[in-house]
């Protein structure tokens, strides 16, 4: 696990230096919404939807994940910022998926467009060497084209 280092920008707002991660105040001062480092936001949406769902549904899970998450990269150059967009066989499997993920103490984002009144379409999470293996076996979106 690695540690935050904590700093500050030049909008006097507190961000992890490392992964660009905000903390939450709290009585008992800085609360982090992840408990280590990441190096990666995982998006997983469902392959039984058609392309143009998955990539429509990933983009609302990302948007909705860095809203929730409060993640910011400062600086490209010591914040990785890269998105790894995978896809679970279907709804059934995603969820599993979340399961695990939270099991670890990862905190997730779904993703539910109730337009389409399917279920969970899409799921984010802040990755890192402790949830390689559950996603290391899942295909990237569109490895099928």
């Amino acid at each position: 696990m690695t540690p935050h280092c904590w700093t500050t920008n030049t909008k006097d707002q507190k961000f992890c230096s490392k992964c660009g991660v905000a903390p939450h105040e709290s009585g008992a001062g800085l609360d982090c919404p992840v408990q280590e480092c990441f190096d990666r936001l995982y998006i997983i949406t469902r392959a039984d939807l058609p392309f143009g769902m998955k990539v429509a549904q990933s983009a609302h899970a990302a948007l909705k994940a860095g809203w929730r998450l409060q993640f910011r990269w400062e600086d490209q150059d010591t914040n990785p910022a890269t998105i790894v967009v995978l896809e679970a066989p279907g709804p059934l499997e995603l969820a599993s998926i979340k399961g695990m993920v939270e099991a670890l103490g990862v905190r997730t984002v779904d993703f539910d467009d109730s337009d389409l009144n399917i279920g969970i379409t899409s799921i984010a999470f802040l990755g890192s060497e402790k949830t390689n293996p559950i996603t290391k076996h899942l295909p990237l979106v569109g490895s099928e084209l």
